[in-house]
C-alpha cells in the first residue's frame, strides 16, 4: 500500500465485503413527527436503498443442537397486514407470544413469555392471562435481554479510530495493549477519540445498547435508567446481585509496565501500594472482572500467571473471576481456569482490529469456560451488542469452521453472560421468578437463534427491562405505553422511552454522541472483524498472515494446510508460542481444535474436567468444586462429605437438605430470617390457585396463615381440606410473607377449615397496624358496602372495588367477581357479610373472596 492511501484508509475500516456484505451506513436514525399511523413494511431488513449487512447464509445454525417444540392452540392476536406483530391492549400483565429461546436449545414455537410485575410469571406452552396485554410475533424471536460485558462507556463520546489522525499504516497490528496505550517498544501510540464522558453522553450510549437489544452492561461507568449497570452499585435497576468489580488495570500496570517473567508489578510486589491493596480486598459476592493478558507475546500471558499463582511470588486474585480479553492464553491457562471456575469476556473486533488476533475461543470451549461478549469501546470495538454478534459470527462461520453456531452465539450473550456474571437467577434468561428483561428480535435468518444474531436494528421489535417498556416499533408499544418519543429507525416507526428513563429527550440524546445512536447497515468506519498481520508486524518466530482464505490456506491463518495442524481453524503462531502451533499432547492436532487438548488421540476429554485439582475427574468427582481425593460420602447420597451441606442426613440427587420445622406463626411474626429454608407440617389448605400456589393456615387467630407462592405445576389432587406439609425458602414479596420453591406432602387425612376471623373492616385497612397480622388467613367482615366500584379507575378496571378506601376485594382466586352475575358492583352495595383470604399486593390491604358462597349479598 503507498504511503498516500496509507493516509487516507481508515485503520479499522473493513475492506472485505465478504465479512460484512453491505456497504456503507444509511446514517443515524431521524425523529419523526408523527409515527403513530404509519405502517411496518415486514420482513425487510431495511428500507429500500438502505444497504444491507447480508452476513451468513441464511441457512446458518441449521445444525445447531436446537430442540423444536410446537405449541398448540395458544392463538393470539392476528397481526396487521405488514406488520411483525398482532397487539390486544390489556392491563399492565404482558403476555408475549412467538418462538421463545430457551438455555437448553428448546425452542417453544408459538409459545408464551407473561411478565407480571417486572418478573417472568409464566414461560411455556399453557400460560394464559385473559386481561393481560397480548403482544403475538409468530415470526419473531422471544429473548432475554442481551448482556453486554464488557465496555467503556465513558469514551462512547468519540468514534472509531482513524489511522490517518494518528499517521499509522491502517494495516499496523500491535502485540499488547501497552504498545498502542504507551506507545511501548517503539509502536505509534493511538489516541482515543473521545474520554470523559458526560452524564448526557453517557445514557445516550445506553439508549444506543437498548435499541439494539442490550438490557444490562458492565461498563466502567454508566449512567441512571435504561440499563442495569452490572459494575455499578447504585444503578443497577433493582438487581440484588452485588455489583461487579471492574479492574481495567489490575496489576497497577497503568503506566505500560511489561514483562515477559517474573510477578514485579506494582499490584504484587509492592505492599505499601493502593493497587496491591485493591487487588486482595474482600470482594464479598462481587464478581472480579478484570483486563488480563490483552495482547498475543508472552508480556500478555506473564499478566496471568501472576494473578493465578502460575510463578513464583504471583497473587492467586482470579477464583471466580471473569477476566476480559485473555488473547494470550495458553491450552494450560485454559485448564487453570476451568479449575478456578473462571469466565472469559471476548471482545473480538477490538481484538482483532488492534491485534490481528484474538483469544482462543476453541479452547475455551473445549475447556468447559463460560464465554461472554462485549464491545469494548468505540474506537475499535462495536457499537452495539448487535454489531458484536456479527463479528463473532463472521469470525465463527470463516475462521472456526462454525464451531460456535447461532445457538452459542446466542447463549454468549445471554445465558453464559449472565453465569460470568453470576447473576443467573436474575437475568440472562426467560424461566420463571426472573426479571422480565426480554428483547423481540426479527431478523432475516431461518432459525429462531440465528433471528438475533442476524438482527439489524429494525429488527428489535420490543426492549423491556424487568417489564419496563424502554423501545419498541411504534405499534407495539402503543399498547403498552403513550408517553414515549416516536422516532423513525431505518426507516420504521418506534417509539423510544427517553424521558421515562433519562432528564433527556431523544433528541438530545442523539445530539451528545459525535457518532449518533443508530447506524443502518454496516456502520461507517466500522473496525474491522478480518485477520491481518503484516511481515513488518512479525515478532520472533511469530508468523504473518493476510485472513484470505484460498485453497492452500482454508482457514486464513499464514500457514499451509500441508503443515498446518489445525487446517480449518484459525490459529497462527503468536510471539508467545516459540516459534510452534501449540500441541500440548504431541497428537498432531493442534490445541486450538484439539476438543482434548491434553490427552493424545482422543475425541472425547476426560482429563481436563477435574475442575478442583483432586485428580479426580469431573464425572465421577462427588465434589466438582472442592478437593476431596478420599470421595467420603458418609450418608451415601451422592454429594461427598465435603462438600454436603448435610453430610449426616441424605439428600440423593437435587433434593434439599432436611429443613428444621417451625410454625406459621413464627414465619409471620419475623422470628425466622429470610431467606432460610424451612419446614412447616400439617397445616390445612385454604384455597389453591393453579398458577399462583395455595394458602396454608395452622390453628386460627393472629399470624396462622401464609401463601405458598409457585408457578410450577402442584401436586396432582391438591384441594381444600387437605392436611400438607411444606418445605420452602421464607419470602418477604413486597412486604408480603410466603414460602417459595416449596416442596409439597399431601397426607392422606383431611381436616375441616378453620373457621373464618370475623373482624372489622378497619382491622383489615392500609393503615391498621393489626392487618398484617392477618395476612394468610380466613376472614369475615360484616355489614360493609362498596365505597368505590373501581379503585384502579378511571383509566383501569381490574375488577376490584373497595368497601374502606384502605380495604379493596380482589378477584385474584375468583374472577367471575368482575362479572357482575353475583351482584351490582356499584356504589352502595351491601353485603351481609364478606369471607376470603386477607393479602397484601400493589400497595394495597384486600380480602380474596374464593367463589360464591364466601358472598352474602344484603336484600
Amino acid at each position: 500500500m503507498n504511503s498516500k492511501a496509507s493516509l487516507i484508509t481508515l485503520l479499522f475500516l473493513c475492506a472485505c465485503p465478504r465479512i460484512d456484505d453491505g456497504g456503507v451506513d444509511a446514517g443515524p436514525a431521524t425523529p419523526a413527527e408523527d409515527v403513530g399511523s404509519q405502517a411496518d413494511a415486514g420482513g425487510e431488513a431495511a428500507d429500500a436503498g438502505t444497504p444491507v449487512d447480508t452476513g451468513a447464509p441464511a441457512n446458518r445454525g441449521e445444525d445447531d443442537p436446537v430442540t423444536p417444540q410446537q405449541c398448540e392452540g395458544n392463538t393470539g392476536p392476528e397481526p396487521e397486514t405488514g406488520a411483525p406483530c398482532g397487539i390486544a391492549s390489556g392491563n399492565d400483565t404482558l403476555w408475549l407470544s412467538g418462538d421463545v429461546l430457551q438455555a437448553d436449545g428448546t425452542v417453544l414455537s408459538n409459545g408464551s413469555v407473561i411478565v407480571e410485575d417486572g418478573e417472568i410469571t409464566c414461560v411455556g406452552c399453557d400460560c394464559n392471562d385473559d386481561a393481560a396485554t397480548r403482544i403475538h410475533c409468530p415470526q419473531a424471536s422471544i429473548s432475554p435481554g442481551l448482556i453486554n460485558a464488557h465496555e467503556h462507556i465513558g469514551f462512547a463520546n468519540g468514534h472509531p479510530w482513524r489511522a490517518a489522525d494518528d499517521g499509522v499504516d491502517p494495516d499496523l497490528r500491535w502485540r499488547h495493549r501497552h504498545d498502542w496505550r504507551r506507545g511501548k517498544r517503539g509502536h505509534p501510540r493511538v489516541s482515543p477519540s473521545g474520554g470523559g464522558a458526560s452524564q448526557q453522553a453517557m445514557a445516550a450510549a445506553e439508549l444506543r445498547f437498548v435499541l439494539g437489544g442490550t438490557t444490562s452492561l458492565n461498563g466502567s461507568g454508566g449512567a441512571d435508567g435504561f440499563l442495569r449497570n452490572l459494575d455499578r452499585g447504585n444503578q443497577r435497576e433493582g438487581m440484588d446481585q452485588a455489583a461487579a468489580t471492574y479492574a481495567t488495570f489490575p496489576l497497577g500496570d497503568a503506566s505500560g509496565d511489561q514483562r515477559t517473567d517474573g510477578c514485579g508489578y506494582v499490584a504484587v510486589a509492592d505492599a505499601n501500594s493502593s493497587a496491591y491493596r485493591k487487588l486482595r480486598e474482600n470482594r464479598g459476592d462481587s464478581v472480579y472482572v478484570p483486563h488480563v493478558a490483552e495482547g498475543i507475546d508472552a508480556e500478555a500471558r506473564n499478566e496471568f500467571l501472576c494473578l493465578t499463582n502460575g510463578r513464583e511470588g504471583a497473587a492467586n486474585a482470579l477464583d471466580g473471576a471473569a477476566i476480559i480479553h485473555g488473547v494470550g492464553l495458553t491450552a494450560d491457562d485454559f485448564q487453570t481456569m476451568y479449575r478456578l471456575q473462571m469466565g472469559l469476556i471476548w471482545s473480538p473486533r477490538s481484538n482483532i482490529s488492534l491485534y490481528g488476533d484474538t483469544a482462543s475461543i476453541g479452547l475455551a470451549l473445549a475447556s468447559g469456560v463460560p464465554v461472554a461478549l462485549g464491545t469494548d469501546w468505540v474506537d475499535s470495538g462495536s457499537i452495539s451488542m448487535l454489531r458484536e454478534l456479527r463479528c463473532a459470527e463472521a469470525f465463527d462461520e470463516r475462521y472456526l469452521g462454525n464451531r460456535i453456531g447461532d445457538y452459542g452465539l446466542w447463549r454468549m450473550a445471554t445465558v453464559d453472560a449472565a453465569r460470568v456474571f453470576r447473576a443467573e437467577d436474575e437475568i440472562g434468561d426467560l424461566k420463571v421468578g426472573l426479571r422480565g428483561d426480554i428483547a423481540i428480535f426479527a431478523g432475516p435468518r431461518n432459525n429462531p437463534y440465528g433471528r438475533v444474531i442476524s438482527a439489524q436494528p429494525e429488527d428489535v421489535l420490543l426492549v423491556l427491562r424487568g417489564g419496563v417498556r424502554l423501545s419498541g416499533r411504534a405499534e407495539i408499544m402503543s399498547a403498552i405505553a403513550d408517553n414515549c418519543d416516536p422516532v423513525q429507525i431505518c426507516g420504521k416507526a418506534y417509539r423510544v422511552c427517553a424521558r421515562q428513563e433519562t432528564n433527556w429527550s431523544y433528541d438530545e440524546l442523539a445530539s451528545s454522541l459525535d457518532y449518533g445512536l443508530v447506524h443502518c447497515g454496516v456502520p461507517t468506519d466500522e473496525p474491522t472483524c478480518e485477520p491481518l498481520r503484516r511481515e513488518e508486524d512479525r515478532y520472533g518466530d511469530s508468523n504473518a498472515y493476510t485472513g484470505q482464505i484460498n485453497d492452500g490456506d482454508q482457514d486464513g491463518d499464514g500457514i499451509p494446510d500441508a503443515e498446518d495442524n489445525c487446517s480449518s481453524l484459525f490459529n497462527p503462531i503468536r510471539p508467545l508460542d516459540e516459534g510452534l502451533q501449540p500441541d500440548s499432547d504431541g497428537d498432531g492436532l493442534g490445541d486450538a481444535c484439539d476438543p482434548c487438548p491434553f490427552e493424545p488421540d482422543v475425541t472425547e476429554c476426560t482429563g481436563i474436567r477435574d475442575r478442583d485439582g483432586d485428580t479426580i475427574a469431573d464425572d465421577e468427582d462427588n465434589c466438582v468444586s472442592v478437593p476431596n481425593a478420599d470421595q467420603a460420602d458418609g450418608d451415601e447420597d451422592g454429594h461427598g462429605d465435603a462438600c454436603d451441606e448435610c453430610p449426616e442426613a441424605s439428600n440423593p440427587g437435587e433434593l434439599r437438605c432436611p429443613a428444621p420445622t417451625v410454625t406459621i406463626q413464627a414465619l409471620q411474626r419475623g422470628e425466622v430470617e429470610e431467606g432460610s429454608d424451612v419446614m412447616v407440617e400439617e397445616a390445612v389448605v385454604t384455597e389453591v390457585e393453579p398458577g399462583r400456589g395455595f394458602w396454608i393456615q395452622q390453628g386460627t387467630g393472629p399470624y396462622s396463615g401464609i401463601l405458598i407462592y409457585s408457578r410450577e405445576a402442584l401436586p396432582e389432587g391438591l384441594a381444600r381440606g387437605q392436611v400438607v406439609s411444606v418445605q420452602g425458602e421464607l419470602l418477604e414479596y413486597h412486604t408480603l410473607t410466603e414460602l417459595v420453591s416449596p416442596i409439597v406432602t399431601i397426607h392422606p387425612q383431611t381436616a375441616d377449615l378453620p373457621a373464618p376471623e370475623v373482624l372489622q373492616a378497619a382491622d383489615l385497612a392500609d393503615d391498621a397496624e393489626t392487618a398484617e397480622q392477618w395476612e394468610g388467613v380466613l376472614v369475615t367482615v360484616e355489614d360493609v358496602e362498596i365505597v368505590n366500584a373501581n379503585p384502579d379507575g378511571p383509566d383501569n378496571d381490574y375488577g376490584q372495588f373497595a368497601i374502606l378506601e384502605g380495604l379493596w376485594v380482589d378477584d385474584f382466586i375468583f374472577p367471575e367477581l368482575e362479572e357482575g352475575d353475583f351482584f351490582a358492583r356499584e356504589v352502595g352495595t351491601r353485603f351481609v357479610s364478606l369471607t376470603g383470604l386477607a393479602h397484601f399486593s400493589f400497595g394495597h390491604r384486600k380480602i380474596l373472596p374464593r367463589d360464591g358462597d364466601d358472598l352474602v349479598v344484603a336484600p
